[in-house]
């Protein structure tokens, strides 16, 4: 009987080679074998709960199954679907909030850079240089000098003023 409605057997034959995994489709009916599945998204209200969760515990250790427990989800789930919403990992973007508030610090502060390093949450200076270098191409010794608009050939605050007095006639 649905064989004689217009439409409904087309429809059953592309729910059939969508479960046994055909891939064809109909170009006279216009009917798709295969529908290409959803994404994985968050809720805005996740994205933001992940988000400010991940900024207002940015010195300290978060895991990642925390933030996708307090969305509801499951971690894998969570993973994707925030990389899907944010357009990076939950990591990633953890990373970049880490490097971007180090930045901050490396401009109006004078501390230093092992200070720094643990007051953004990462592990020890020599994470942080790494993680600061492969995001922004340079060391962050380097990125404050230039900011500061010192010599980049300079080695610190005593061998800046060392390096000006040689080039000084």
């Amino acid at each position: 009987m649905t064989a004689n409605v217009p439409g409904v057997g087309q429809a059953q034959n592309v729910v059939k080679n969508s479960q046994s995994g055909a891939s064809r489709s109909d170009a006279s009916s216009g009917w798709a074998s295969e529908v290409a599945p959803a994404r994985p998204v968050l809720a805005p209200w996740q994205v933001r709960l992940a988000m400010n969760t991940m900024l207002a515990d940015l010195p300290n250790s978060i895991t990642i199954s925390d933030l996708a427990a307090s969305c509801r989800l499951s971690l894998s789930y969570f993973v994707r679907a925030f990389a899907n919403s944010v357009g990076m990992s939950p990591y990633a973007w953890l990373l970049r909030k880490r490097v971007d508030r180090s930045k901050i610090l490396l401009q109006q502060t004078g501390l230093p850079l092992a200070h720094i390093a643990l007051e953004c949450g990462f592990a020890d200076q020599s994470h942080f240089t790494k993680i600061f270098a492969r995001m922004e191409g340079t060391t962050p010794a380097r990125w404050r000098r230039a900011d500061l608009g010192e010599s980049p050939n300079c080695l610190g605050r005593a061998g800046c003023e060392i390096a000006h007095l040689r080039q000084t006639p």
